[in-house]
């Protein structure tokens, strides 16, 4: 059990874990939360897919730890610190992809209507009997749902409302389909999503107040494809799904 800290007492503590990693020259990314978050129970550090667990255990003086495939859950000074491993050439989208809470989930109940799925790794499309990656252009996924690339850079977030209010503001927005959404039980940050994703329905049912025009979803995942390849050029998407349809 991991113990809880104010903002200071993190910022304190945090200082230390990347002082640590720094001086044994180790790439790390610290994925953004929210700005007002004031209370902290763990933190998410995305390290080098061929790190050595020993080394986190000599550079933390800690054997407080357990592996669970990619991460790396670790206790430093009482402290949970999970570490998430990735390939030096998806570090950027692994960032984005475990960024700002709960919105990649948000965005990612709208990618699953049109048969695409945020990853990790990058945008899959998982509408044919074979997935296969589509992007990784963290400017063009987020442009592909209407958001705005510029206020996400610039800005970012400072509480979970708006997050869920930046999400509003995507032509494909219905407010339903969050309601219709169910969190992979599998997830290792499931119980961390789940309550933060009930707020945000929580949240939904007040902006369903508001005359929405939401969007209305076509069952037929064909229907995307055109806007799917026409967003994401270069990717062989069209090409990739034809093959996948008619080609056995």
């Amino acid at each position: 059990m991991s113990r809880i800290l104010d903002k200071s007492e993190f910022l304190i503590l945090l200082k230390d874990i990347v002082d640590k990693l720094e001086s044994s020259s180790i790439r790390y990314e610290i994925p953004f939360t929210h700005k007002d978050k004031t209370v902290f129970d763990s933190i998410k550090i995305i390290v080098p897919q061929e790190i050595n667990v020993t080394e986190l255990e000599q550079l933390f003086s800690s054997n407080q730890y357990e592996l669970k495939g990619r991460f790396i859950d670790f206790y430093y000074k009482d402290f949970r610190i999970v570490f998430i491993k990735a390939v030096e050439t998806e570090f950027f989208i692994t960032f984005f992809y475990y960024s700002w809470d709960i919105l990649p989930t948000l965005m990612n109940v709208m990618f699953n209507k049109m048969g695409l799925d945020l990853t990790p790794s990058g945008l899959r499309y998982i509408g044919s009997s074979k997935s296969f990656m589509v992007s990784s252009n963290i400017k063009h996924i987020i442009e592909f749902l209407d958001l705005d690339f510029d206020f996400y850079m610039k800005y970012g977030f400072r509480t979970i409302f708006d997050q869920v209010s930046f999400i509003t503001t995507s032509s494909y927005f219905n407010q339903n389909i969050f309601k219709e959404y169910e969190l992979n039980k599998n997830d290792f940050f499931y119980l961390e999503k789940k309550s933060t994703y009930d707020y945000a329905k929580n949240l939904f049912d007040d902006f369903s107040k508001i005359n929405f025009h939401g969007y209305e979803y076509n069952n037929n995942l064909d229907s995307y494809v055109l806007n799917i390849d026409t967003m994401f050029e270069g990717s062989n998407f069209l090409k990739n799904v034809t093959r996948d349809k008619f080609i056995k």
